[in-house]
């Protein structure tokens, strides 16, 4: 019996994960650790959390053919600092597939809300003085 090669990432929060290659093998960044016979990676700017649900979708997508309800399912249940988190790590660990869902996503979010719920949702600080605002929002209904 061959023995499976694992990879230990620990994230951010010093959450330790140990990931078979082939579960791997749709992160670009992480096939390359593999590729270079690393043992082990830190992920700095990912918690646990979030790497949690990224190992979900790599686990389905790796098993199912099946994932268009899936992926949609899946992708609903982020919204605000959590899609963006998601987004994030999947740019940094080259997932592109999990990046087109993500961004697809945040198009939706952004899309469906006015500009103090998107502020809202995102935790960004409305720093534009009355005058720039009025600026702003003259040149958005210049269309």
């Amino acid at each position: 019996m061959a023995s499976t090669r694992v990879i230990k990432v620990t994230t951010q929060d010093d959450r330790k994960f140990d990931l078979e290659h082939n579960i791997c093998k749709q992160s670009r960044r992480l096939n390359s650790i593999f590729a270079q016979n690393k043992k082990e990676i830190k992920l700095d700017d990912i918690s646990s959390s979030t790497f949690e649900r990224i190992i979900a979708y790599l686990v389905y997508h790796t098993e199912s053919d099946d994932t268009v309800s899936w992926d949609d399912q899946f992708i609903r249940k982020f919204t605000g600092i959590e899609l963006v988190n998601l987004i994030w790590a999947a740019n940094y660990l080259v997932i592109p597939t999990l990046l087109d869902l993500g961004k697809k996503r945040m198009i939706d979010v952004i899309d469906n809300n006015d500009v103090p719920t998107m502020r809202n949702i995102l935790n960004v600080k409305a720093d534009f003085t009355a005058e720039e605002e009025g600026i702003i929002s003259q040149a958005m209904n210049w269309q």
